[in-house]
């Protein structure tokens, strides 16, 4: 484990043109990070001797972030917008210093990582179709650099330096950074409200993310993300019965996608159905109950080396309680 610190600063100022039709907002960020005491000790189960006692030596940065967006009424129905920044990500306290295994898939921490860092541009549009139709499509690139990976470790002595050994039918990864990835993007989101107490409402979302640089280990680059889905597409419906009573309804689809960096276990893709409700007797007072999984689908989640996959939770029930005061 250890300790993680932040400090920052932050300014942001906007603008409004053109009778209000236009406003630009414009931000910057100043951070310092601190990573102390970091350590990895172990200990035998069996006769309680120490086998490792690893002491990092301590870290900190500074990390500048900016960001400026762009918003613009056509008229009272059409609105456009368009941002651009860059921020960062310091690695989380499990990515420097716990490494884990799943069957035979073992993956080491690292706690050399460096920041990742963004490059962000975003684009597109709001319209207001009807009186009960609404639409909004965006475009997003976001570059990153130095991004965390878990990067399969394939060189026989990297394997012994770092791992000894790993069980057979198994595989070895370790955290660390890729010199560059991408991820380009577009989503679309349609709202129609079918009667004056029904909405339905679908969000379709397409990304196509890839490895694009990683001088370490090349045989990653061109690859896509792990556990990321090119196309996943969200419906959903509420009825509000009554004033205090609110039914709904949603569907989800996932595409397929791969389990690990190099692209070689796929898992395929997944429906899932929900269905739940809302009474709020009060202004401080919600209830809530909901079904996931309703058609208790057989959803995979990952998929190990020697082929034993993992699955999502059977059909559930979930019930909750908001208190406001």
């Amino acid at each position: 484990g250890g300790k993680q610190s932040f400090a920052g600063l932050f300014a942001s100022a906007g603008r409004d043109f053109n009778s209000r039709h236009t406003r630009i907002d414009a931000s910057l960020r100043a951070d310092a990070w601190w990573l102390r005491d970091g350590r990895r000790i172990e200990d035998s189960l069996i006769t309680g001797l120490n086998l490792r006692n690893d002491q990092q030596a301590d870290r900190d940065g500074f990390e500048p972030s900016f960001a400026f967006s762009l918003n613009h009424e056509f008229n009272d129905r059409v609105e456009g917008y368009l941002s651009a920044g860059s921020s960062f990500r310091l690695p989380t306290l499990n990515e420097l210093h716990r490494p884990y295994r799943v069957k035979n898939d073992i993956v080491e921490a690292n706690a050399s990582l460096d920041p990742e860092r963004f490059f962000s541009i975003e684009g597109g549009t709001k319209w207001q179709v009807t009186d009960r139709i609404r639409m909004q499509a965006t475009a997003f690139h976001h570059w990153i650099n130095d991004a965390i990976a878990n990067v399969p470790v394939t060189d026989p002595a990297e394997i012994t330096a770092i791992f000894g050994t790993i069980p057979p039918g198994g595989s070895g990864s370790q955290r660390r950074n890729v010199d560059e990835a991408r991820v380009l993007g577009a989503q679309m989101e349609i709202e129609w409200q079918a009667a004056d107490d029904v909405t339905l409402h679908l969000d379709g979302i397409w990304t196509k993310t890839e490895f694009a640089d990683a001088a370490t280990q090349p045989l990653l680059e061109g690859k896509p993300f792990p556990q990321a889905p090119d196309l996943r597409l969200i419906a959903r419906m509420d009825w509000q019965v009554i004033d205090k009573l609110t039914l709904f309804a949603g569907y989800e689809y996932g595409a397929s996608q791969f389990d690990d960096a190099l692209a070689e276990r796929r898992i395929g893709d997944y429906t899932s159905a929900n269905i739940g409700m809302t009474w709020q007797p009060s202004e401080r007072i919600s209830y809530h109950v909901r079904v996931d999984n309703l058609f208790d689908e057989e959803i995979a989640t990952g998929l190990s080396s020697d082929g034993t996959g993992s699955i999502a939770g059977p059909r559930s029930l979930w019930t909750s309680i908001e208190w406001s005061f």
